[in-house]
């Protein structure tokens, strides 16, 4: 037998041992106070309630465990900040879900005693926020161009859209469309 092979079966075999000293663990997520569906808008602010509980005896989970998006349906997952268990839960906000529709899960990543485990999903739908635009425009001096300024025909000029979701959070994505026109 080789190396490699007898090292994958001394893995093998001891992997139901340790597998075996973790105790099963449930895990429960609650978003803005339930499981059912939520609906909010892009940037809102969405409380979060994590719980862990041993499946069988006692003792107190310790740890980390994190917000997953897309656990149980096909697409990416996506990781949203990890948080510090206190007691076994944890209580919190947070305004990082991404746009669309998609589950939710939580997931508890386990400690020394206790093993890993993921919460059913609740179903998201993040809408759109509204936002703002700054319109800007400097010449080939870098020179700012005020609002209205009236300029020779074939001028050169930069212009520039700052656009903003109006709860500060995320990117800005999709197009922005310039029309020129002339009074001539």
């Amino acid at each position: 037998m080789s190396e490699r092979a007898f090292l994958r079966r001394k893995v093998a075999n001891a992997w139901s041992t340790v597998s075996s000293a973790f105790r099963t663990t449930n895990t429960t997520l609650e978003l803005n106070s339930s499981t059912a569906p939520i609906s909010v808008s892009h940037g809102a602010s969405v409380s979060v309630a994590i719980a862990v509980v041993p499946v069988t005896g006692t003792g107190t989970p310790t740890g980390t465990a994190l917000l997953t998006t897309g656990h149980g349906v096909s697409g990416p997952s996506v990781a949203i900040p990890i948080y510090t268990l206190n007691a076994g839960s944890l209580t919190t906000s947070t305004t990082q879900l991404p746009g669309g529709n998609y589950t939710v899960a939580a997931y508890y990543a386990g400690d020394g005693t206790f093993g890993p485990s993921y919460s059913n999903p609740v179903e998201v739908t993040v809408t759109q926020e509204g936002s703002t635009t700054a319109v800007s425009a400097v010449d080939r001096n870098s020179s700012s161009i005020p609002s209205g300024t009236v300029l020779p025909f074939g001028s050169f000029v930069f212009v520039r859209a700052d656009v903003a979701g109006v709860s500060g959070q995320g990117v800005s994505t999709g197009m922005v469309t310039f029309a020129d026109s002339c009074n001539g």
